[in-house]
């Protein structure tokens, strides 16, 4: 537990500026949710093929014009700067092991 406080300790300067980032990112995102709440949205969704909508990880059941499925939409737009925070720390943290040439200690 004493390594993992360490490395976060090392690293916090990035997961305070990604930790305000992402809520930054959320909000900006749900600013727009009033134009996309009419019923025009929908007949335009409604257009489109189920293959298309389940890849962007809509349905039928949750319309965008319901904040839920609006969520739900902008969910997967938040989860690419949050899988972008993860990889930088995770090669960060391999990167100093294999600098100081403990990596092949710790395998």
């Amino acid at each position: 537990m004493n390594i993992y406080k360490f490395e976060l300790g090392m690293l916090k300067k990035s997961i305070l500026i990604w930790a305000l980032a992402i809520p930054a990112f959320f909000l900006f995102y749900v600013s727009f949710f009033p134009m996309m709440s009419g019923e025009g949205m929908d007949t335009i969704f409604e257009q489109f093929p189920e293959e298309f909508m389940a890849f962007f990880g809509m349905n039928a059941e949750l319309p965008v014009s319901n904040i839920l499925g609006y969520v739900a939409l902008t969910y997967g737009m938040i989860q690419i700067p949050m899988a972008i925070q993860a990889s930088n720390s995770g090669f960060h943290m391999l990167s100093v092991d294999e600098r100081q040439l403990t990596a092949d200690f710790l395998l």
